[in-house]
Formats: C-alpha cells, sequence, structure tokens
C-alpha cells in the first residue's frame, strides 16, 4: 500500500475513533449524566467533556456526531 493511502486510511481510523467518542458523550450528556460522570467514566479531563456538550448543543435535537466532529475540528 502507497503511503498516500496508508495516511488516508489512518486519518479516517481517528476520524472514525473520534467520532464514536463524541457519540458516547452525547448520549450519556443526553441521558443527565454530569460532566464529572462522564469524564470519570471516558477517563478524559472534565473541561474536554464539557466542550464537547457545548458544541453538541448548538445541533440539538438531531446531535449528528459528524457535525460535532467538524465544528470541534475547525476550532483546533
Amino acid at each position: 500500500m502507497c503511503d498516500g493511502i496508508r495516511a488516508l486510511v489512518a486519518e479516517g481510523e481517528v476520524k472514525g475513533r473520534k467520532t464514536e467518542r463524541i457519540c458516547i458523550v452525547v448520549k450519556m450528556f443526553r441521558k443527565g449524566r454530569s460532566f464529572t460522570e462522564i469524564a470519570e467514566f471516558l477517563e478524559e479531563p472534565e473541561e474536554k467533556i464539557m466542550h464537547i456538550c457545548e458544541v453538541a448543543e448548538k445541533f440539538a435535537p438531531d446531535y449528528d456526531s459528524h457535525k460535532i466532529y467538524e465544528l470541534l475540528q475547525e476550532e483546533l
């Protein structure tokens, strides 16, 4: 496999993992879990979870994890 294809595959894998993580955060948030509970469960900083939830609220009620991911990436 050429380096370009490997890079694309690796990028897709990273995006997939991050999108799935966002999906889990949103599901827990919608079920009423606190930022602290979610952060402890996922072993992530609470500030990161808070930020994901703040961005996710912009996409309510659908909470499209791909759109949330894209907006979070734009902020970097």
